[in-house]
């Protein structure tokens, strides 16, 4: 009897929720709803990480149920979790990285492998996502291998491997570094307001005083502040700190290209067609721009 009382609660607020979503009141609304295989008894709760710890929006009981449902109001896309407590007193792997968005977002896996078996579907975002995750994972194992040579490299005063070493990092650390900018830009591209216009043009102007003096440092310094103020306006946590990792590299690798400008102020000219690309408020030709300059 209880056991049908559930259920019948649970079908009233699907509909109560879906309704919602449909309201023009509720636009912004992100109902998250699965099935996990195999699962007989646990909760499951929809999170967020702010300030360093996991905060709990939304959570269900699941009792010999695979199917569940959760919601939340959303402001703007953003990351989220998907954590299951089984109640067996054991927290590793039990949480589902996804990128939440307005609309029904579905989340289908398994009990014995419900973090590394997930399909998530419904969010426009979330193949960047999966695209940027695989960079990642590419970048941390061959990164190993490559830094190991690297410094043998150095201690051996082999040069010509350690060049050959630096060439195999930046060929890491590039579509890294695209994938996550044009990533950033997409969230909030129409978003753009008049301060962030300025933010940009003032880091241009700063630019273009350092290519008339042609002082190396200063001009990588202020092309380095343009694309992390692209970054930064994404308010993403993991986006920053994937982008924060990648400046060293970003700097080895400006100093290694530099002499492929034959004027400085071709690096001038190349960031302010950025901008002037990003306040026609064409997304497609804004990335297409983007994604030339950074190679």
């Amino acid at each position: 009897m209880n056991n049908l009382i559930n259920k019948i609660l649970l079908i009233v607020l699907s509909i109560t929720i879906i309704y919602g979503c449909n309201n023009n009141e509720s636009n912004n609304y992100m109902l998250v709803s699965g099935k996990i295989d195999g699962l007989r008894k646990g909760k499951l709760y929809l999170q967020q990480f702010v300030d360093s710890v996991f905060v709990s929006i939304d959570s269900t009981v699941v009792n010999n149920e695979f199917e569940f449902n959760l919601g939340t109001e959303i402001i703007e896309p953003d990351i989220y979790y998907l954590y299951l407590d089984k109640v067996d007193g054991d927290s590793v792997n039990d949480r589902i990285k996804f990128f939440g968005d307005t609309g029904e977002i579905t989340i289908n896996s398994r009990l014995i492998t419900f973090d590394t078996n997930a399909e998530i579907s419904g969010s426009k975002n979330q193949t960047l996502m999966e695209e940027y995750r695989l960079i990642i994972r590419k970048f941390n194992l061959e990164n190993l291998d490559l830094l190991e040579i690297y410094y043998d490299s150095q201690i051996n005063g082999n040069n010509k491997r350690f060049d050959s070493v630096n060439d195999a990092i930046d060929n890491l650390v590039i579509p890294l570094r695209r994938t996550v900018e044009i990533f950033a830009l997409r969230q909030y591209f129409h978003e753009i307001n008049s301060e962030d216009i300025i933010s940009w043009e003032n880091c241009l102007r700063n630019m273009k005083i350092a290519c008339l003096e042609n002082t190396t440092n200063k001009i990588i310094e202020y092309d380095i502040e343009f694309h992390r103020l692209i970054v930064e306006r994404s308010n993403i946590v993991d986006i920053n700190t994937i982008w924060n990792l990648l400046i060293s590299r970003v700097k080895g690798h400006f100093m290694r290209n530099y002499h492929k400008y034959g004027d400085p102020m071709e690096i001038y000219y190349e960031h302010e067609a950025i901008l002037s690309m990003f306040k026609t408020g064409k997304l497609d030709a804004a990335i297409q721009i983007l994604e030339s300059n950074i190679e």
